[in-house]
Formats: C-alpha cells, sequence, structure tokens
C-alpha cells in the first residue's frame, strides 16, 4: 500500500472516532477505493514487467512462479473466533485458547474398562489375501533375499 493510502485510512479512523458527518465517511471511503485499486494496479503492472523481463532472459523458473503468483486464488486469513456462547475472540491467545479446548473436549476419550475381556475395539482385523496378493505384485524382482531366504521372481511365479 501506498503512503497516500495509509494516510487516507488513518484520516478515517480520525472521522470514525470523532463521529462526523456520515457524507465525509463516505468520501474518505471511496477515495480508499479507488486508492487501494491503483495501489493493485500499479502492482499487477510491476510483476507484468517482472514476466517479460524473465521471459526475455529465459528464466522459466522465475517466469513460472510469478504466473502462479498472479493466477493463485486469494484466500483469506481469517482471525477471528467464537466462543461458545457467540462471543467474537480476536487476539491470538484466545484463539489458541479455544482451539486447545475444543480438541481436548474433541478427543477426550474415556479409559477402557478394567476387565480382561478385549473388546471388538481392541482387536486387531486379520490380514486378507487379497492385501498380500497386491503386496506380493509390488515386490521388485532381482532384488536381495528376505529374511526368508525367498526371492521376489519365487513370489511372482504363484
Amino acid at each position: 500500500m501506498s503512503d497516500e493510502t495509509l494516510a487516507l485510512i488513518e484520516k478515517r479512523l480520525n472521522i470514525r472516532l470523532s463521529n462526523a458527518d456520515p457524507d465525509q465517511m463516505e468520501k474518505v471511503n471511496n477515495k480508499i477505493k479507488r486508492s487501494c485499486g491503483k495501489n493493485k494496479n500499479e502492482h499487477i503492472s510491476k510483476i507484468c514487467t517482472e514476466l517479460d523481463r524473465h521471459a526475455n532472459e529465459n528464466r522459466s523458473t522465475e517466469l513460472y512462479s510469478k504466473v502462479k503468483y498472479l493466477s493463485r486464488e486469494f484466500k483469506a486469513k481469517t482471525q477471528i473466533i467464537k466462543d461458545e456462547q457467540g462471543n467474537v475472540i480476536t487476539d491470538a491467545k484466545g484463539i489458541a485458547k479455544m482451539w486447545r479446548e475444543y480438541c481436548c473436549r474433541l478427543f477426550h476419550d474415556e479409559p477402557p474398562p478394567a476387565s480382561g475381556n478385549r473388546t471388538q475395539l481392541d482387536q486387531k482385523p486379520a490380514i486378507l489375501r487379497d492385501e498380500v496378493g497386491r503386496a506380493v505384485k509390488k515386490l521388485r524382482n532381482q532384488k536381495a533375499l528376505g529374511s526368508d531366504g525367498i526371492t521376489a521372481e519365487v513370489f511372482n511365479l504363484g
């Protein structure tokens, strides 16, 4: 942003704090929008000049990185979160605290029962024949023997 745009934003803040005329506020807002648009166009023009220079100098890595930068999708970085009561939290420590509490609630598990019976969730599933078949097909030929002394070629033959 240019110094002119920053000065306009400062002026708008002073107008807002002084509760001045809404028409004056609207005029300053429009000036800020025009100035931001002008700044954006200057920035894009500068990048296009760099693109042209990179293309002329056969610097394809820089050229493609600038094209990627220009064509990327804008993703706003939000620094706002609401707590359980709907209050807006904007400070970093408060946001971190809310996420910590949320994750603690989300992943809070009850301890398993003390009895010696294993539940169905504790048992691991059996290895399926198809899983073994897919793993064997992925083995590469002409590699060192396994711990059992059998080569991958023997497995692949069937």
